[in-house]
């Protein structure tokens, strides 16, 4: 192994001993002279540093907090989101269930089997009908009892009308009669 000479020239002055400050030298139990709590202006004190760094490491900490709070709410909402949409599903299926149901108990043939098994009724026969004449409805039958008085006659021949109107599938004007 090769070894270096040693330089005794250096660029920079030796290092004093840790006992001396400045010009002075200190003796072992010499203390240097206190000037009172004199800061340097304009520099931040050691102290300030630290209640600095401490309150950004607060908002640093607080804004993490923040933005994992947000991220476990909308995780949360995510799941009630799909909670929600599989009720939905469930229930539009027991939705199209009732409506299946709703139809087979409206349906004429269970009315009909209901109506002959449970009931004892019978699909009536042609000896079991009767056909009735036509008679004259009751609004003519009360214009032919009583004679009208002017404004009376006018509003019967309004009824009149409407009724054989209806008959016959147009209307009747009163001053026709």
């Amino acid at each position: 192994m090769l070894m270096a000479k040693k330089k005794d020239n250096f660029p920079y002055p030796p290092l004093k001993p840790a006992s001396t400050h400045g010009n002075l030298a200190l003796s072992p139990g010499q203390t240097l002279p206190v000037e009172g709590n004199r800061r340097r202006q304009g520099s931040v004190t050691a102290d300030a540093e630290k209640a600095i760094a401490l309150v950004l490491v607060g908002l640093f900490f607080f804004a993490g907090f923040l933005i994992v709070a947000q991220a476990v709410r909308v995780v949360s909402k995510g799941y009630y989101l799909n909670q929600l949409k599989g009720e939905v599903v469930a229930l539009e299926r027991k939705n199209g269930q009732l409506s299946l149901e709703i139809a087979e108990l409206r349906s004429l043939k269970r009315i009909e089997n209901i109506a002959f098994t449970e009931l004892g009724m019978q699909k009536p026969r042609l000896s079991d009908m009767e056909i009735v004449p036509l008679r004259q409805p009751m609004m003519l039958q009360a214009a032919e009892a009583s004679p009208p008085v002017n404004g009376e006659r006018q509003a019967g021949l309004k009824v009149l009308g409407f009724a054989l109107g209806r008959r016959s599938g147009g209307q009747v004007a009163a001053s026709e009669l």
